[in-house]
């Protein structure tokens, strides 16, 4: 949840109106998409969420050591 709040707020900052039209209709998108896949295709659905966890599960390490990289180098541009 913190996620979808943090990008409608980077959203919502922008001066121009179309990237909250168009994060609005993707989530509208995205809403409608999974709740037919959940009525008529749950193996599918099932299948796009062991897909995104996956992908979630891989892509975390390397996040978060590009995170503690960038803090390294921070703190040793700041504290010298």
């Amino acid at each position: 949840m913190e996620l979808k709040t943090a990008t409608r707020l980077g959203a919502n900052l922008s001066p121009e109106p179309f990237s909250n039209i168009a994060l609005s209709l993707g989530e509208d998108f995205i809403a409608i998409a999974s709740s037919v896949l959940l009525a008529f295709h749950l193996v599918v659905l099932i299948g796009v969420v062991v897909v995104f966890l996956c992908t979630v599960v891989w892509l975390f390490p390397k996040i978060v050591r590009i995170l503690r990289n960038a803090l390294k180098g921070l703190r040793t541009k700041c504290f010298t």
